[in-house]
Parts: structure tokens; sequence; C-alpha cells
């Protein structure tokens, strides 16, 4: 009896086995432990994963122009030439602020020239200049005075009769004397201006550049009119270490190569006397 007991029992299981197994299979496993995170949560990156953002980059700076009057010379002398003239030996000599080649452009009728005079009127009583086309005719003569300081004095040609015409040259000569006799030798400078056009394309540079002219003319190599807008700015801001550092930059840019005078004075112009006309050639 018992025996049939245990062989319907048996029956019986694998009758349910096979007609249900997930049952049997779910009360003979094990429950596991639900270690799945909920599709809801958050995980917290690792600290030692590196920030993949890709770094943004700076748009390129635009690099300032470079200044350059290096080119081909022409006959002139800068620095003060007269070995024969009673004016004293100085430790910097008078010089035209011009380039090592003599000359320079400007887009003025009548331009203004620049120099350093070491004398004061008591060493050197009076002085001339001297404008004269490409054959050394006359065009322009003035006697002047310096002023009372040592340093940068400008002179600006006055008369309309000497007004420069586009694209030629002129010579000029710039003497100083200190003897007393009239006739004495003068020391002296020399060099040359050429008068270039203001095109269209400089024109609008120029309207762009408000107060920095300077800075428009000396990067398209027109030397006088650098010096003069640039010189005229620092006899009216002498404090302004922008413009004194501008200054230096100019006189010290290749082909120019003043660096003994960057921290030289700026004095203004000098005194022009009555006109004295000629048509005689430049005598040393």
């Amino acid at each position: 009896m018992q025996l049939s007991r245990q062989i319907a029992l048996a029956c019986t299981m694998a009758f349910v086995s096979f007609t249900n197994p997930s049952r049997l299979s779910a009360q003979s496993s094990p429950t596991p432990n639900n270690t799945s995170k909920s599709p809801n949560s958050t995980s917290k990156p690792s600290s030692n994963t590196p920030d993949t953002k890709p770094e943004r980059k700076q748009p390129p700076q635009p690099q300032p122009e470079k200044i350059d009057f290096s080119s081909y010379g022409r006959p002139g002398n800068r620095a003060g030439g007269g070995s024969r003239s009673p004016c004293s030996s100085t430790s910097i000599p008078l010089t035209a602020l011009t380039p090592v080649t003599n000359w320079g452009k400007t887009v003025a009728a009548t331009p203004t020239f620049w120099f350093y005079v070491p004398y004061s009127p008591d060493e050197a009583h009076s002085g001339e200049f001297v404008l004269q086309d490409e054959k050394y005719n006359d065009l322009y003569r003035t006697p002047f005075t310096l002023p009372q300081t040592p340093g940068f004095v400008s002179l600006s040609i006055q008369s309309a009769q000497a007004s420069l015409e586009i694209d030629k040259w002129y010579f000029w000569s710039f003497k100083l004397y200190c003897g007393e006799k009239p006739s004495s030798t003068a020391v002296f400078v020399e060099g040359w201006v050429q008068r270039v056009g203001l095109t269209p394309q400089l024109e609008t540079q120029l309207k762009a550049a408000t107060a920095k002219d300077h800075v428009v003319y000396s990067t398209n190599g027109i030397w006088y009119d650098a010096v003069a807008n640039l010189a005229t700015l620092r006899l009216a801001n002498t404090q302004n270490a922008l413009l004194n550092r501008e200054w230096a930059e100019l006189l010290t840019s290749p082909g120019v190569g003043l660096n003994q005078l960057t921290q030289e004075p700026m004095i203004g112009e000098v005194r022009l006397l009555p006109i004295v006309s000629s048509s005689k050639p430049i005598t040393h």
C-alpha cells in the first residue's frame, strides 16, 4: 500500500513537470539578489574620469604692421657736416630726422622738416633753410633763428611758390652759423624729399585712424608726415608714455637707426625771418 502511494506521487510530479516546468523551476531555484539599477537612477562619473570637453580656441590676434624705411640711398648728409665750422663739437651732432638713405616721402605740398639741434641761439646765432628742385635750382630760401633750448626743432615751408609737385624730387639744406662773421662756414645737414599722391586706400586708412595718423604714415613708408604728426602729438602731450614709446620705435625702426636721439626733448618751431629770394645754388 505504501509503495503504491509513492509510485502515484512520483507520477504526479512527473506530470506537473512535463506540463508546467517553470513552476517547478521557481520552487527549486533560489531568489537572486536584485543588484541591477533602476532605469531612472543616475550614476556619478568616477572622479578619475578625465574631462573630455574640447578646449575653446582663441581667434588669432592681428599682428601690427612692421615699420621699415630701408631703401636705396641718395646723396646727402643727415649728421652735421662742415669740419671748418666754428660751431663747437657736441656728443650728439646736428642731425636731420631722416632715414639713413637721406630721403623720405611726404603727401604734403608744403611739408614740415624736423632736426635735432644741440645749440642754443647764443652758440648758433642764425640759420638758413634752402629748398631746391632736382637740378639744384632754388625754390625757397629762408633765414631763421633757433629756440632758446637745444633739442628737436621743426621748420615748415611757408611759401606757396615752393609747393611740391607729386612724384617729383626736391633737395633741401639746413645750415647753422656759429661764427661772429656772417660769412663764417656753416654746420649743415642735407637730404631729399619726394612728394607722393594721396591714394584712395591711404585716404581711407587716415579717416579710420583718427588720432593715429602717424601709424598710417609710418606703415606706408611716408617718413616726413609720420615724424611731423607724431612730433606734434608729443609736443601737446609731453608726459604721454605711449607717444614717447611710439616716438622711440619710429626713430629706431629698420632703415632709420637714430637710437641716440630717443630721449632728447621736443622744443618746437624755429623762428622764420623775412625770405630772401635767390636763384643761386647752395654753397657751404
